[in-house]
């Protein structure tokens, strides 16, 4: 006779799902493969059927696996639905929220903290920094500021600025020859191809010579940082470094910057303030989104 399954089991079948395996199982329930393993183990004892098929590549559903991830993915579905719709009838600006941005942006929540903590001080910030868009939906965030094009439609949005790229280079690197196209550059590699600076890179600096890539923003800001090749930079990032200057156009690209919630929380106290001190926040610190003037070469000519 099966024994009943717990919500406890459901996430966990659920996880190993979503993450195609027990590692990335593992990092969605905050907890270490071994005791993902273990569990795992106990509760295919417990129902006397395998959940998984166990592969080299990872771990895939079996039907009866299927089964249990359809319920699970169900009841959680239901339980975030009415959770949306119990925040939204709390009207006090008070209690946590759960604020999600990139790695680029990081520096500009850093500067718009205090003003958000002085307007509201009953509201605990947890900040996220994941470089991939969380989904609002399943409440892995509350608020995410993004610099996007176009944001999902089925989210609540206000633009706030706009986040602006500049071409930048070590001051030891001979950058004076003629147009960008003859630098060495440091780009994106192809794992994140989909990011806005790789495709600006492909459209227009398609034929240039890369002397090293990143897979993260960090990254290419130290290899430029060390002189490997000229790149694509934030300007609220790059100006603070003195050892870097912007090269070339001043500003290649520019991102609409927004603040984005579920429609469900757009009302709930503390997400509304959360957004509106935020949004003023950012609006204030624009110039060090724009970037800095740059300087005309001596040699040229003015009209």
């Amino acid at each position: 006779m099966h024994k009943g399954i717990d919500w406890d089991d459901l996430r966990l079948v659920l996880a190993i799902a979503r993450g195609a395996g027990l590692s990335g199982a593992a990092r969605l329930l905050g907890l270490n493969h071994a005791t993902v393993f273990r569990r795992l183990n106990q509760l295919e004892q417990r129902v006397g059927v395998r959940l998984f098929e166990r592969f080299r590549t990872g771990y895939a559903a079996t039907a009866a696996g299927e089964k249990v991830v359809a319920l699970a993915d169900r009841i959680e579905s239901g339980v975030v639905e009415v959770t949306r719709e119990l925040s939204g009838q709390d009207m006090r600006p008070q209690g946590t929220v759960r604020l999600t941005t990139t790695d680029a942006l990081m520096p500009l929540i850093g500067r718009c903290l205090p003003h958000l903590h002085d307007t509201n001080p009953e509201i605990k910030i947890e900040l996220c920094i994941v470089n991939m868009m969380v989904n609002l939906s399943r409440r892995d965030a509350d608020i995410a500021l993004r610099a996007t094009g176009l944001p999902p439609p089925d989210l609540f949005g206000r633009k706030v600025g706009k986040f602006v790229y500049g071409v930048y280079a070590a001051k030891g690197l001979n950058a004076k020859r003629t147009g960008l196209s003859a630098l060495p550059w440091v780009a994106p590699d192809d794992t994140v191809s989909h990011t806005p600076s790789a495709v600006w890179m492909t459209k227009h600096m398609p034929d240039v010579t890369v002397a090293g890539r990143g897979n993260s923003l960090p990254s290419i800001l130290e290899m430029v940082r060390a002189g490997i090749g000229v790149g694509l930079l934030p300007c609220l990032l790059a100006d603070q470094l003195p050892e870097l200057r912007q090269i070339g156009h001043p500003a290649p690209m520019a991102l609409d910057l927004w603040l984005l919630t579920h429609n469900d929380l757009r009302n709930v106290a503390r997400v509304r303030a959360t957004m509106t001190a935020l949004g003023d926040a950012i609006a204030s610190n624009q110039t060090l989104l724009s970037g800095k003037p740059v300087r005309q070469a001596s040699g040229a000519k003015r009209r």
